[in-house]
């Protein structure tokens, strides 16, 4: 009984403090889910451009690579409720790529518009560090 509760107690907390992003839609363009501060947002595939809240990138030609499926194996998250005072906690960000490739997906800064380079995934290399310094952020 105490091995039951005690695994019970363990999976409850695990979950507390487990995270997942939220997955959005890309509707005519627009990306839908994000709360109000990060809206209106668009992304185009096809110019891979992306517009968040005021602020737009074109994906330089380094990356378009990584954008070499059709459309409909899109996948976009995002997460914006992350404790930014905590050490290693990740900002807002929004990651686009490719349904079940983890390599093949971007990871950006909702507030900036910037690459966030992953030892794990996009940016763990010099090459993709080379990259991520091209992405050129404008107001609109």
């Amino acid at each position: 009984m105490r091995i039951a509760l005690f695994a019970m107690l363990f999976l409850v907390a695990f979950n507390v403090h487990s995270h997942t992003d939220t997955n959005l839609k890309l509707n005519d363009g627009y990306l839908i889910g994000l709360p109000e501060n990060y809206s209106p947002a668009k992304f185009d595939f096809n110019t891979l451009t992306l517009s968040i809240s005021g602020k737009t990138v074109t994906f330089p030609e380094c990356v378009r690579d990584m954008f070499a499926f059709e459309v409909d194996d899109l996948q976009v998250t995002a997460s914006w409720y992350h404790d930014i005072e905590e050490e290693d906690s990740l900002p807002p960000y929004i990651t686009i790529g490719s349904k079940g490739m983890h390599r093949n997906y971007l990871l950006i800064n909702m507030d900036t518009l910037k690459p966030v380079a992953l030892e794990w995934g996009y940016g763990g290399n010099e090459s993709d560090m080379e990259c991520i310094r091209k992405f050129n952020v404008k107001n609109t």
